[in-house]
């Protein structure tokens, strides 16, 4: 016996060339110019593919779209779309994920003022304050984690942000200003994310002391070299710190996955 069909109606799609019924919402990634101008392209050839309809909320909100809605207008065919009536910010987060894949500059914008989160606040103010990228920033809070890790917990909404990394940043700074006058090879070092989080390994470790750490930098900086990997880095500045010193201090190599 046949089974019997149970195919329901569960969302139904629409199309409208009025885009003025449209809004973007402030929230939502930045947009990518280049690629609303491949979508144009592509949109000039095929049209608007009915499979991707834009996700709006009941006021004609993008959630989920706004490149593909944009480059609708611009070439100047009706848009697709779909109302998804209740959608929360997590829905349009989890979206967002199957399209143009978010940056981690993405998942920050969307916890500080989608789904507000205090900690993701905090780190925003703290690569606000310091003028670093995203990268940087990180190198001072995933000293216990590793990359992948720390990742999956930012894009869940898990982060937790690191009182301390104050003092760790401010060591960073000086660090850098110390070498603004150094060959180009050095200031790219410095700037570079591996180079800052192997530092944060070093500024960690129980029997770290400054004045011994700015000592060897005046006496030995020539020692700070680029290096192809994490733990090649990790590896220079202990050997930096140690350098000609009795007691020595020891650090295990990084894992792959701090790279």
């Amino acid at each position: 016996m046949a089974k019997k069909d149970d195919t329901i109606v569960v969302g139904q799609i629409y199309q409208t060339s009025n885009y003025e019924s449209f809004k973007l919402i402030c929230s939502n990634r930045d947009i990518k110019d280049h690629h609303v101008r491949r979508l144009a392209r592509s949109m000039k050839k095929l049209g608007f593919f009915k499979g991707e309809p834009i996700l709006v909320n009941e006021k004609r909100e993008i959630l989920n779209g706004q490149h593909r809605y944009l480059a609708a207008q611009q070439v100047g065919i009706p848009v697709v779309f779909k109302i998804e009536e209740g959608a929360s910010p997590a829905i349009m987060r989890a979206t967002g994920t199957n399209r143009l894949n978010w940056t981690m500059d993405d998942y920050l914008k969307h916890f500080c003022e989608v789904e507000p989160i205090e900690d993701y606040k905090l780190f925003r103010e703290f690569m606000t304050t310091n003028a670093y990228t995203y990268k940087q920033a990180e190198c001072f809070h995933r000293t216990n984690i590793g990359l992948e890790a720390f990742k999956h917990e930012f894009r869940e909404g898990m982060f937790v942000y690191q009182k301390n990394c104050t003092w760790q940043s401010n060591v960073y700074k000086s660090l850098r200003e110390r070498l603004s006058t150094e060959k180009r090879s050095i200031k790219r070092l410095v700037e570079c994310a591996r180079f800052i989080s192997s530092l944060v390994i070093l500024l960690n470790h129980p029997r770290i002391e400054l004045d011994r750490f700015w000592q060897q930098l005046e006496s030995y900086r020539g020692v700070l070299k680029p290096q192809i990997s994490k733990k090649e880095t990790i590896n220079m500045l202990f050997d930096f710190y140690n350098y000609k010193r009795k007691d020595r201090i020891t650090q295990e190599a990084a894992t792959a996955d701090d790279e």
